[in-house]
């Protein structure tokens, strides 16, 4: 996604931070649930992402913790690339919940079932 036409002065950084952790730390919270099939806390989920995900998005990973943990630091300079980032990330993490979510299906699912008949 392109932020051609968007300038630093356009983005609202306060509400960018509210984005960046409550969307960060609830999708990675998620993606926890279906790979390792429990339940976790938003820091539990980041500090999940900062070991399971590759190292290019611990930076926001990072961020997104200190932002829930009110702290001051930050990770960007700039806000666009915060912010491709931010949706770049999220869309990594919809992917590979959709393929773990695919893989558990297969292998869990009772033949001529659908995922949600099956009787565990």
């Amino acid at each position: 996604m392109s932020f051609a036409n968007l300038s630093e002065q356009d983005i609202n950084v306060e509400q960018l931070d509210k984005a960046v952790e409550w969307c960060t730390l609830g999708m990675l919270r998620q993606l926890y649930t279906l790979k390792e099939h429990d339940i976790t806390s938003k820091i539990g989920s980041g500090n999940y992402g900062i070991n399971e995900l590759p190292e290019k998005w611990h930076g926001l990973i990072h961020e997104a913790i200190a932002i829930k943990r009110i702290q001051p630091n930050r990770y960007y300079k700039s806000q666009i690339p915060r912010l491709t980032d931010l949706l770049a990330l999220l869309r990594f993490i919809h992917l590979e919940a959709n393929h773990v979510y695919k893989l558990n299906n297969i292998s869990n699912a009772a033949p001529n079932r659908y995922a949600w008949q099956r009787i565990d």
